[in-house]
């Protein structure tokens, strides 16, 4: 049986071999193509070698996985459960900040409306006495009275001893209409959204014979199989 310091130099021989290899006649071909069928082999030879090896090397590397998640398994059982917890508490609060934020909106919209009800109501009382100036100008400031926007307070980061806690928002996502969907992306989204599976699109090319594809190129080539 060879040993790998064999095995490496038959390897770099035949690399050695290829390094200007050039094909110009059914010969060069024919030779070519019988060297070829020797780096096959000789790749076979080295996986052969390394394939004790590997599966040992394997199997060790999926014990050691295997022990390490009966460690981790209650540990991220517990993080989850932790997780849940915080997730709920902050929902719920996020809850009650909408409230609060919408009632205060309430609030300043209604101030808002009584200091311009107030407003006209002077600017009638001027316009009566035939302050027709102070009329105007109470009546302008009538259409500039605004609710000042309020803000109730979010969920604030908690400080820990190493570190902090704090929340952040996140979405998901999910496609209800595939076809709506697919139509949008096209017309909206960057290049970088769409991922086109290529190989799988390859498979359904070959298998279905399609010749012509809009928007796409599909080139035939020849590849050499060297059984």
């Amino acid at each position: 049986m060879q040993n790998e310091t064999e095995l490496r130099q038959e390897g770099l021989t035949i690399y050695n071999k290829t390094v200007n290899i050039t094909v110009k006649s059914d010969e060069d071909y024919k030779e070519v193509a019988e060297l070829a069928k020797k780096v096959k082999s000789k790749i076979s030879e080295v996986e052969t070698f390394f394939k004790p090896m590997v599966q040992a090397a394997f199997q060790a590397h999926k014990e050691i996985k295997n022990k390490e998640n009966e460690f981790l398994r209650p540990l991220e059982d517990a993080q989850a459960n932790i997780r849940q917890a915080l997730n709920q508490y902050a929902t719920e609060q996020e809850a009650k900040r909408r409230a609060e934020q919408q009632r205060l909106e309430a609030i300043a919209r209604a101030e808002a409306e009584k200091e311009r009800l107030k407003l006209l109501k002077q600017a009638e009382k001027a316009a009566l006495k035939g302050k027709e100036v102070q009329a105007e100008d109470l009546k302008t400031q009538a259409e500039n009275v605004y609710a000042e926007p309020v803000f109730a307070p979010a969920v604030k980061s908690v400080e820990l001893d190493n570190g902090k806690i704090s929340t952040v928002k996140d979405i998901e996502i999910k496609i209800m209409d595939r076809n709506l969907f697919l139509q949008f992306a096209i017309e909206n989204l960057p290049d970088a959204v769409i991922d086109i599976n290529l190989i799988a699109l390859k498979k359904y090319v070959k298998a279905m014979k399609i010749k012509s594809i809009a928007g796409l190129a599909i080139i035939e080539k020849s590849n050499v199989v060297i059984r």
